[in-house]
C-alpha cells in the first residue's frame, strides 16, 4: 500500500524553499532587489539565444553563483530538473513531429506518416533549455534570499499589495495544510488493524479529504483571529533587510558582463564559433 505520509513529507521538502537561504555567503549578502532584476535580465537574454551552445555557456555563471553560495549542487539540479521533466519535456514532444524540415526518423502507422525532423529537434531542445535556464536563474534567487526579504524586495517595486499578501499567506499555510494531512493519516493508521480493499481505501481517502477540508477551514479561522490579536490590520509589514554594497556591485557587474559576452557570442560579434 502506498505510504501517503512519506509522499507528503517528500513533497513538503521539495516545496520548501528556505533550506539554504539563511547561509552567510557573499551572494546571500547581495541586495535582493538587485538579484531580482538580474534574474529578469537573465531570463530575457536567454530567450534571444540562437545557438544551443550559448545555453550551456550561461549555465557556467549560474552554477558558479551556487558554488559561491555554498548551495548543494545536487539539490539545485534536482529542483530544476524535477520541474523541467514534468513540464518542458512533455510540452516539447509535439514540436519534434509538427515542425517541417529535414527528416531524421520516419514511421508509417497505418495511413499516418509520422516523422521527426532535425529542425523539430533543434526547436524542442531550445525550448527545454530556455525553460531550464529560466528555472535555474529563478532558483539562484530563491536559494540565496530569505522569503521575507524576497517579499520586501517585491514590495519595493510596487507589486500589488493583495498579491504579496496572498502569496505570503499561501506559502506559509501550505505547510500547515500538509502537516494537518499527515496527522490525519497517522491517526487513520493508528486505528487500522487490517488491510482494506481498494474500494474501501478509496472511500476512506474521500472521507479523509472531507475531514481535511473541515479542519483547514477551522484552522484558517483560528490563524486569522490570532493575526488580529497580534495587531494585523490588512497591511503587509516586512522587515528591512541588510545588504553589502560591495558584494552587490560585484555581483551585478560580473553577472551582467558575463551574460552580455555570451549574448555577443551568440550574435557572432565575438568570433567564438570560428575556433571550432
Amino acid at each position: 500500500m502506498l505510504d501517503f505520509s512519506s509522499v507528503l513529507k517528500k513533497f513538503r521538502e521539495l516545496v520548501y524553499l528556505e533550506k539554504f537561504s539563511s547561509l552567510n555567503s557573499p551572494i546571500h549578502q547581495v541586495n535582493p532587489l538587485v538579484k531580482f532584476f538580474i534574474v529578469i535580465f537573465l531570463i530575457v537574454i536567454n530567450m534571444y539565444f540562437f545557438h544551443i551552445i550559448c545555453y550551456f555557456l550561461l549555465m557556467i555563471p549560474l552554477v558558479g553563483i551556487m558554488i559561491i553560495s555554498r548551495v548543494s549542487l545536487k539539490y539545485y539540479f534536482f529542483r530544476t530538473l524535477f520541474f523541467i521533466t514534468l513540464f518542458a519535456i512533455v510540452i516539447s514532444i509535439p514540436l519534434l513531429f509538427i515542425t517541417p524540415g529535414t527528416v531524421v526518423a520516419q514511421w508509417q502507422l497505418g495511413n499516418l506518416n509520422v516523422v521527426i525532423t532535425l529542425e523539430g529537434i533543434k526547436i524542442a531542445s531550445s525550448f527545454i533549455l530556455r525553460i531550464w535556464l529560466s528555472l535555474m536563474a529563478i532558483m539562484t534567487l530563491i536559494f540565496t534570499t530569505p522569503f521575507a526579504n524576497l517579499i520586501h524586495a517585491m514590495k519595493h517595486i510596487r507589486i500589488p499589495r493583495i498579491f504579496l499578501i496572498l502569496f505570503s499567506l499561501t506559502y506559509r499555510y501550505f505547510f500547515l495544510f500538509i502537516d494537518e494531512f499527515i496527522r490525519i493519516l497517522r491517526a487513520k493508521e493508528a486505528r487500522s488493524f487490517r488491510k482494506l480493499g481498494f474500494r474501501k481505501r478509496f472511500k476512506l481517502l474521500g472521507q479523509i479529504f472531507g475531514t481535511l477540508l473541515g479542519r483547514s477551514i477551522d484552522k484558517s479561522e483560528r490563524i486569522y483571529r490570532a493575526m488580529l490579536a497580534r495587531g494585523y490590520t490588512g497591511d503587509l509589514v516586512t522587515k528591512e533587510y541588510q545588504s553589502n554594497k560591495v558584494y552587490t556591485i560585484l555581483y551585478a557587474s560580473i553577472t551582467i558582463s558575463i551574460t552580455l559576452i555570451i549574448l555577443f557570442i551568440d550574435l557572432q560579434i565575438i568570433p567564438f564559433f570560428y575556433y571550432f
